[in-house]
């Protein structure tokens, strides 16, 4: 194997000089096919074209792919294509005309080298030209670029400045109990945007250095919200928000809430959420009216969403009782009055006896709600009446009155929630039966709520001393501090 080896890189040798010298005959037949043609001379310019085709078709056979040794040298046995007899007497009498071409004079030798220096003359003098041209392009294509480049990064700087000013004041609406200093920095950098923002006083980093998820998640929606209201100003009607909340807070998703409804008016929100509570928090905010929304119980890529047909749950449990589901609406109404009892307990900062595991019951909830709202009612009496208004104490007594009322009825009804929720044998009830329980809860709910947006009333400030019983649109603003 070895001494084959040997011996194929031998031949591999010896067939590249075949190739090499081939290639250079092939330069020297058409070296000399070109002075036949230049000497007029066409019987041999004729003869050569022949010999050059021959000769070009064994050159590509001995150049091209070859499987075996054997094959080119089966080639070469062939023979090399040779010069015809023809072909030798032109090329004999080509011979005698190039030997009776005169020599050139040194006139004609000096008129040549003068001809070829005029044509290089020209060829500089056009390139001296033509460059000085570019040149000038060339700088006016940088000017152009630079007066850009200021124009841009001008521009950027500008309307960095006026986003990061109301991002950081959305920002610092949503978070105004931890971050009321809040400040946030945008800067040109290259190739991509510097974004950092304040950490409690202790530095500028980016938003990932220290802020949690949550935290990131309402600064990019109060980014985008910034971006979209500098640029785009009154225009800014539509929006459509992918589950930007799914990290935040429940605290701060009613901020958000409230952000949304007093910055963005005129904006018509496309919100999507897998969160049910987050669904619950626009809809008790008022950011959904009632029926605007949809939920898809599944998803095809082939056929789109299908939709659950979405009501009020008021609507739901009519619905229920329509067909005579009394167990249903019942379980409905419970569970919707432990969620809009703990909606109430954080919004009016009721007292709940604490519970290690957050487990609430509905008898806890509405016990601690029905008791701060009556306080909070007196209070709110006794502020009016210390500050001469006799008109807001009537109405605010008058208003303690109809709440007292709408009390007393959900308590003579409310005790057949249980029995029809649970598996109880005894409890018959008919639709009839039920139909007073959830008109009952109805009418006491909405004696917490503002009667002009529908919204539940809130004490403000949320933390610390309660001095404003109040509603998001301001229908309700009833003023709980005493006249000193």
């Amino acid at each position: 194997a070895d001494a084959a080896g040997s011996l194929l890189l031998q031949f591999e040798a010896a067939t590249q000089a075949l190739r090499d010298h081939l290639r250079g005959a092939a330069t020297l037949i058409d070296d000399v096919h070109s002075c036949c043609v230049a000497l007029k001379q066409a019987d041999a310019a004729r003869e050569l074209a022949d010999l050059r085709t021959s000769f070009s078709t064994f050159q590509g056979r001995v150049e091209g792919p070859l499987e075996a040794p054997k094959e080119l040298i089966a080639l070469l046995l062939e023979g090399v294509p040779r010069p015809s007899s023809q072909c030798d007497m032109v090329l004999n009498s080509l011979e005698a005309v190039v030997c009776a071409l005169p020599e050139p004079s040194d006139q004609e030798k000096a008129r040549s080298e003068l001809l070829i220096a005029q044509d290089r003359l020209e060829t500089y003098r056009e390139s001296k030209k033509s460059e000085a041209n570019l040149r000038r392009q060339s700088d006016q294509a940088i000017a152009v670029r630079d007066a850009f480049n200021e124009a841009r990064i001008a521009t950027l700087t500008s309307t960095y400045r006026a986003v990061e000013h109301e991002f950081a004041r959305l920002y610092r609406t949503v978070n105004r109990e931890d971050e009321a200093t809040f400040e946030g920095r945008l800067t040109p950098s290259q190739g991509k945007l510097g974004f950092d923002v304040d950490f409690y006083g202790r530095g500028f980093f980016p938003p990932g250095a220290y802020h949690s998820e949550g935290h990131q998640d309402g600064m990019g929606l109060c980014l985008y919200l910034a971006l979209m209201k500098h640029t785009l100003g009154p225009r800014f009607t539509f929006a459509v928000l992918d589950d930007v909340l799914m990290s935040v807070d429940s605290g701060h998703r009613r901020e958000v809430c409230s952000l949304l409804r007093t910055e963005f008016p005129n904006t018509q929100f496309i919100l999507t959420t897998h969160d049910p509570i987050w669904l619950k928090h626009m809809e008790t905010a008022k950011v959904l009216a009632a029926g605007s929304s949809l939920q898809f119980r599944s998803w095809a890529v082939d056929r789109g969403p299908a939709v659950w047909d979405h009501k009020t749950v008021w609507e739901e449990i009519d619905l229920m009782l329509g067909l005579g589901k009394v167990h249903d609406a019942a379980s409905t109404l419970r569970r919707y009055l432990e969620y809009r009892a703990a909606e109430l307990c954080h919004g009016l900062k009721a007292k709940v006896p604490y519970q290690g595991d957050a487990q609430y019951d509905l008898g806890d909830l509405l016990a601690a709600i029905v008791g701060r709202w009556i306080e909070l009612l007196k209070r709110a009496e006794k502020a009016a009446s210390s500050w001469g208004k006799s008109d807001l104490v009537e109405q605010l007594h008058a208003r303690r009155m109809k709440f007292n009322t709408a009390l007393a009825l959900t308590q003579a009804e409310r005790w057949q929630i249980n029995p029809n929720v649970h598996f109880n044998e005894w409890a018959v009830f008919h639709v009839n039966d039920f139909k007073p329980v959830a008109g009952a809860f109805q009418a006491l709910l909405s004696e917490y709520g503002c009667a002009t947006c529908g919204s539940d009333c809130y004490v403000s400030p949320h933390r610390g001393p309660s001095d404003t019983l109040r509603c998001p649109c301001g229908g309700v603003m009833v003023n709980l501090k005493e006249q000193r």
